[in-house]
């Protein structure tokens, strides 16, 4: 038996392999016209264009020839139809190449999803350099914001600024040790826990508004 050809360049549905219908007709011998063996069938067990076949034409010197291109599962039952021998060996050629076909995309998923494993560990060993980097540099900015720290404090006017920023923007009151001290002397022992609230409240509010506060004093001065 002359094996027809496997295609895998025809979408047929959901199924890229395909067999020439003309194909099979010469190995079955049938006494029919290609033309009426291929359109009984499609007709009688009811195949469907596009899902089951597709057809293509062919342009010769002559008038244009169509093609049909079938599913495998569509050439198996074809094979199946005819009940004779030839039709047998066919189908069971189909058959064995359905096994060599799952086979052999079976294997190249398998060398698909170790490539894709080689190029998952090759990022992450990236991702890994990218982050230790980050921390290494990270470490240094830290260690010579260190050192800058102790070469120098902040002078008053920087102090003033620090404490506006931290005021305005976060809700933190920064406040010297001897002004802690002086804070604590004038709410007393027996001040209530409110009492403390409103004070720290109007410190922070202080130093939130700030510049508004100073421009209204400066004015006191003046006058």
């Amino acid at each position: 038996m002359q094996c027809p050809l496997i295609y895998n360049n025809k979408t047929i549905g959901a199924e890229i392999n395909s067999v020439n219908a003309r194909e099979i007709y010469k190995i079955i011998n049938s006494e029919q016209e290609f033309a009426n063996w291929i359109k009984n069938r499609i007709s009688h067990y009811n195949f469907i264009e596009n899902q089951d076949y597709i057809i293509e034409l062919v342009y010769t010197k002559g008038r244009p020839r169509k093609e049909y291109y079938v599913t495998l599962d569509m050439a198996k039952e074809l094979c199946m139809i005819e009940n004779n021998e030839k039709g047998r060996q066919a189908r069971r050629y189909f058959i064995e190449c359905e096994k060599r076909l799952k086979n052999l995309e079976a294997e190249q998923m398998q060398k698909l999803a170790f490539h894709q494993s080689l190029g998952y560990k090759s990022q992450l060993k990236q991702q890994k350099e990218k982050y230790e980097n980050e921390i290494k540099a990270l470490k240094y900015d830290l260690e010579h914001k260190k050192e800058l720290s102790f070469k120098r404090k902040l002078s008053e006017k920087e102090l003033l600024e620090l404490r506006k920023i931290l005021a305005k923007d976060y809700d933190i009151l920064c406040i010297k040790e001897w002004e802690m001290s002086l804070f604590a002397e004038k709410i007393g022992k027996n001040s209530v826990f409110e009492a403390v609230l409103n004070k720290l409240e109007k410190e922070l509010n202080y130093w939130k508004n700030y510049d508004e506060f100073e421009e209204k004093w400066k004015k006191i001065l003046r006058s």
